[in-house]
């Protein structure tokens, strides 16, 4: 994926300014900004959700992504939010999926039910069993404990299937447990 000079301006202010970087296949990148620093937009941006005001996004292929949201369907299990990505699957295999990050009885509770940080493990689950060429995680561990922070981060390495991976967050030490690099600007 390169970003060429991107710029992106919200109401005459610059959230990225003449913004370029490479990312190869495989490659993983931690965005690391204070919040309101453009990371999102940033991961909008890759992901082809919003469109530079100059410069240019290519190469990002078929992308999953994970948003600062857990936009789960709210009467849907784990379950039933996992099959909208992976269509007809056996329970079992879905299943699998879902209890590394999961307790099994959970899996059969509509969302609306869950705590906040298991939605986001759900949503974190879903993100990594979709299929795709990047990617893009913002602010995965949001709302999660410690234990089930390392957790996730042992699924992601588990999961990644050697896709590029960009990752947002405020967290120096999310970049070495994910193995990736670091991207700290330039943002606006």
């Amino acid at each position: 994926m390169v970003l060429a000079h991107v710029s992106k301006c919200f109401q005459g202010r610059f959230v990225l300014r003449d913004l370029s970087l490479t990312l190869e296949a495989g490659e993983g990148l931690c965005l690391l900004a204070p919040s309101g620093g453009g990371k999102t937009t940033l991961l909008r941006l890759m992901a082809g959700l919003e469109m530079p005001d100059s410069g240019s996004v290519t190469g990002a292929g078929r992308v999953s992504m994970l948003f600062q949201e857990d936009r789960l369907l709210e009467d849907f299990t784990p379950l039933d939010d996992l099959r909208l990505v992976l269509g007809r699957r056996r329970e079992a295999e879905l299943r699998d999926l879902l209890v590394p990050l999961l307790p099994e009885d959970c899996l059969r509770r509509p969302s609306r039910t869950l705590s906040g940080g298991m939605r986001r493990r759900v949503a974190l689950v879903r993100a990594l069993a979709a299929p795709g060429e990047t990617l893009l995680l913002d602010e995965p561990f949001a709302g999660l404990d410690e234990a089930s922070r390392e957790a996730a981060i042992g699924y992601i390495h588990a999961h990644r299937r050697q896709r590029r991976l960009v990752v947002a967050t405020h967290r120096a030490g999310d970049a070495a447990a994910l193995g990736a690099r670091v991207f700290s600007g330039p943002y606006g």
